[in-house]
């Protein structure tokens, strides 16, 4: 419990520093003209509804597995690292 209250706080004291970035920016310019900090721009994976200049490689990727989806999802099923089926409990 202690880690995770650590966690919160300093990812949130963390996250203090890059509000102004975040509030001055404007959302309906690409990614790469809203002048954001890089750690914030290099995080951003969508925007305005497309992917971000750097991530643009991955949508043969994802167009790829979207075909093919039921392939995979039979796959990972045998390799029973799938199911529909919600675990009874969580282990650690």
């Amino acid at each position: 419990m202690y880690l995770s209250i650590y966690s919160a706080n300093h990812f949130s004291s963390i996250l203090k520093q890059w509000i102004p970035a975040l509030a001055r920016s404007d959302m309906r310019k690409p990614i790469n003209e809203q002048e954001l900090p890089a750690e914030l721009e290099r995080a951003v994976f969508l925007c305005g509804g497309e992917l971000a200049p750097r991530y643009k490689y991955n949508i043969d990727i994802l167009n790829f597995i979207l075909a093919n989806k039921d392939d995979y999802k039979k796959k990972l099923q045998k390799e029973q690292l799938y199911s529909e089926k919600k675990p009874d409990t969580v282990t650690s």
